[in-house]
């Protein structure tokens, strides 16, 4: 499972949309409120929110004068700053294939090949 939050990361200041792994309970305790559609939600599909991701960054940048970066990784609970990289294609292209990568290692119904949730 996957969220997505905006982050005012601690002690560097970026701005970050980051891809947690883990769902809410293990994203980055830096959360900014939310403010675009598809924040704080969780995903079984990591490729729809890498989408979500990207859409969201894309939106944040033209309504800021702050570089905006993206990220995804996973915190093991623990409260640690993503790197963040800058929203442009190259990128993009990086997430969309790692997304690819997670959802092919997903378990999905051997009937009709939908993931499975975590329940």
């Amino acid at each position: 499972m996957w969220s997505i939050t905006r982050q005012h990361q601690w002690p560097g200041g970026d701005f970050v949309v980051e891809v947690s792994g883990g769902g809410l309970d293990y994203a980055n305790a830096d959360a900014l409120c939310k403010e675009y559609d598809g924040e704080f939600k969780e995903f079984i599909d990591p490729r729809e929110a890498v989408e979500t991701a990207i859409s969201i960054a894309k939106q944040w940048q033209k309504d800021s004068d702050k570089e905006i970066l993206i990220d995804r990784g996973y915190t093991s609970g623990m409260s640690m700053p993503f790197d963040g990289y800058p929203i442009e294609e190259e990128t993009f292209t990086e997430l969309r294939e790692w997304a690819k990568k997670e959802y092919e290692k997903l378990k999905k119904c051997y009937q009709c090949g939908d993931l499975l949730s975590e329940k």
